[in-house]
Order: C-alpha cells, then structure tokens, then sequence
C-alpha cells in the first residue's frame, strides 16, 4: 500500500466508518473498509495489515468472534487488533481482551484520543496493559 501503514477498519455504521477513514487518510494512514464481519475477516485472512479495527457490534458477527477468529486460528497474533464499542461494559472489555483484543476504545471517543490509540499501536511495543485504555473518563 504506497509504503504507508495500512488499516482495516470493520465497522457496519457507514457514517462512522467513512469519518475514521477520513481522519486516518489524512493522519498519513492507507485505509480500507469492510462493512460486516464475513468480509472483515476474508480481508483481513487475504491481506497484511499493521492494524485491524473491528466494532463489537456487527451484523453478522461481532467483533469478538473476528478477533478471536484471527488470533486463534488465522496466525495474526503480531497484529495488533482493536475492538470499539459504544456499549463499553467492562465485561465487554474483559472478554475482547481474553480472545486476543490488544486495545478497546470506547465510542464515543475524541479524535485526539482515536489518533492517539492509532498511533500506539501502529508504532510498535504496544502491549495490553499499555493498548488497555483507562475508562474512569469514558463510560
């Protein structure tokens, strides 16, 4: 992809997923979209991405069951995979983070914040209790 870091965002709310495309192209990132979760995971299986987006709550799968799917049996553990909500729960967080999540960001977020998070883990020596964002000031 141009040499740039690429992201795959799996997000099913076109207007959410059109407004981090936008914010990632112009933060420098290549971006692509997938709008369920079927064809979040065929293009996450098919291509290396040095990020993967996934909201929890998809059609046709959540998010959790992609992130365990590609973590488990797809061999993507050096991939960092970020889960985003806005039903932020911290059982929810709990549960992404046991089937191989790196990361949660609670929706709504700033774009600070986002970009902030992007930046983490696209840097490398992320970690879960680094990729773990505190949620005392995001319910």
């Amino acid at each position: 992809m141009d040499g740039k870091i690429s992201i795959l965002i799996v997000e099913d709310e076109t207007p959410i997923a059109n407004l981090l495309s936008t914010l990632l192209t112009r933060a420098g990132y290549a971006v692509q979209i997938a709008s369920n979760g079927k064809t979040g995971l065929a293009m996450a299986t098919k291509e290396n991405f040095n990020l993967i987006m996934l909201d929890v709550d998809l059609p046709d799968m959540t998010g959790i069951e992609i992130c365990h799917e590609l973590k488990h049996r797809h061999f993507h553990q050096e991939t960092p995979i970020v889960l985003m909500s806005g039903n932020a729960t911290s059982e929810r967080q709990q549960r992404a983070f046991e089937h191989g999540a790196d990361g949660f960001i609670a929706k709504p977020f700033t774009v600070e914040h986002f970009l902030e998070r992007v930046h983490h883990f696209t840097s490398g020596g992320f970690g879960r209790a680094v990729g773990a964002p505190t949620h005392a000031n995001h319910p």
